[in-house]
């Protein structure tokens, strides 16, 4: 199945800092029927979890006043659920969408198509729509929070556990040690064990694992183009103010 464009442009406020990806700076978008300088500590993270009820996802059966660890992942069959596929250009590469009749099911730095796997897609861009307004408005500095349905139904428990707490606990503008994550989640996964499950995290960016880092540095990201993958990180932690902006930051001239 072929990705018709539908091109409109995307503002930015920053080209991608590395010479590899000057021409991202002037960033567009295409959907299709066919994504302070320190660390925040957990006690924040605790806080605004609270401040912010959780819109995550659809597909999971939760119980109001329990943890959690105590909400169940109910994992259903989704290779027969039609998406819809779209691609958006951003200033950190060319990003794939794939939305299901549940919500946003994966974000990624490849063909969209390829992506929905076996799924049947269905052309539908007001299905596609409001991910690519976010997205777009994220990577524009205009928005903060992103507000979608996400579809995790791919997800084992322990992974839910971990990405629902990093996506409702830690907010645009903080981040949080592999550590802090671990012992938030109160998911049995350990610390070590935290870095693998954002580099399976489904939907980056939205569900935002470029802010977990290590106790000593940024740490490891899976996401970005190929061997782009730290420059990715440290980008979107510029964007957010996590990371002072370096010379090669245009709003830092």
């Amino acid at each position: 199945m072929s990705v018709p464009l539908f091109d409109e442009p995307i503002p930015a406020p920053a080209p991608f800092p590395t010479p590899v990806a000057a021409a991202a700076a002037a960033a567009t978008a295409t959907a299709a029927s066919a994504a302070t300088a320190t660390a925040a500590s957990a006690a924040t993270a605790t806080a605004a979890a609270a401040a912010a009820p959780s819109s995550f996802p659809a597909a999971i059966a939760r119980s109001p006043g329990k943890p959690a660890s105590q909400h169940q992942a109910v994992r259903i069959d989704d290779t027969s659920d039609e998406v819809a596929v779209a691609s958006l250009m951003t200033p950190v590469g060319r990003l794939g969408l794939v939305v299901s009749s549940v919500g946003l099911a994966a974000v990624g730095w490849r063909d969209p198509v390829q992506m929905a796997g076996k799924r049947p897609m269905v052309d539908d861009r007001g299905r596609l729509a409001p991910a690519l307004d976010q997205l777009a408005r994220y990577f524009a500095g205009d928005l903060q929070r992103f507000d979608l349905e996400l579809d995790l139904r791919r997800s084992s428990k322990a992974q839910w556990l971990v990405l629902r707490t990093l996506y409702d606990s830690v907010p645009y503008g903080a981040s949080v040690t592999y550590g802090e994550l671990a012992h938030l989640s109160r998911s049995g996964v350990p610390a070590r064990g935290i870095g693998s499950v954002m580099g399976a995290n489904p939907i980056p960016i939205v569900v935002p694992c470029h802010r977990v880092v290590a106790h000593d540095g940024l740490g490891g990201y899976s996401g970005g183009r190929t061997g782009e993958g730290l420059h990715t990180k440290r980008w979107l932690l510029t964007l957010e103010g996590v990371l002072e902006p370096t010379l090669d930051w245009p709003g830092s001239r």
